[in-house]
């Protein structure tokens, strides 16, 4: 967490020390944050060899998982110099970032929505490791996410009508990983179809055959 929410090192040559002036340098009282000693200060033996400062780190303490992450969000973007507010709606489980469209607001999805997609990814894996989180998490702009899934499951429909009717197969473009769980829902609906995932990270590829293709033309085409 430190590397999102505000933190310092701090030695001095005690602990109370050492805590009063990470405080002053993160202007926080001290109930606002958490204090973790890092080491005990020690005496010089003999007055010369091996002593040390007592060393303190000092945090911010966030309310909640849900403010935690909000100051997340927005650390990236000042951090990416994306000038947007947002809501954040944990309803139903997820970490939903709800951004009003406007000028500014496509640079958080950018080209062919891969910034978003990027966002998305990034902070689903800091929100699963800071914060515990089982949920996902989305980004949504004016209604993009919604009208951008209607229109991938039209073309995953239209490809699999195509491999049903011609028995050949097709490679869907590169998918997140929820865009590969949609595809793969809707292909096991047609038992006749065949799936196989290629690739790992932020995007895949799922390729569609039929279930009776010779497999040496499958082993061909992968």
């Amino acid at each position: 967490m430190e590397n999102w929410i505000r933190s310092v090192e701090v030695e001095a040559p005690t602990v109370e020390e050492a805590i009063d002036r990470a405080l002053e340098q993160l202007g926080r009282p001290r109930e606002e944050v958490e204090v973790e000693v890092l080491s005990e200060p020690k005496r010089p033996v003999l007055g010369l060899f091996g002593g040390q400062p007592a060393r303190v780190r000092v945090r911010e303490r966030v309310a909640s998982k849900q403010d935690g992450f909000r100051k997340i969000v927005q650390y990236l973007f000042d951090l990416l110099k994306i000038p947007v507010s947002f809501d954040l709606d944990t309803s139903d489980g997820d970490f939903r970032i709800l951004i009003e469209p406007g000028q500014d607001a496509g640079m958080v999805i950018g080209k062919y929505g891969q910034t978003a997609d990027a966002l998305e990814h990034l902070l689903w894996k800091i929100a699963k490791s800071q914060f515990d989180h089982k949920g996902r998490v989305f980004i949504e702009v004016g209604g993009y996410r919604d009208r951008q899934q209607e229109k991938l499951r039209r073309h995953i429909q239209q490809s699999i009508r195509y491999v049903l009717d011609t028995g050949r197969w097709v490679a869907l473009e590169p998918l997140t990983v929820d865009q590969v769980r949609m595809a793969v829902g809707m292909i096991l609906k047609h038992p006749g179809l065949h799936y196989t995932i290629i690739g790992q990270g932020l995007y895949r590829t799922v390729v569609i055959t039929h279930s009776k293709v010779n497999r040496s033309v499958e082993e061909e085409v992968f």
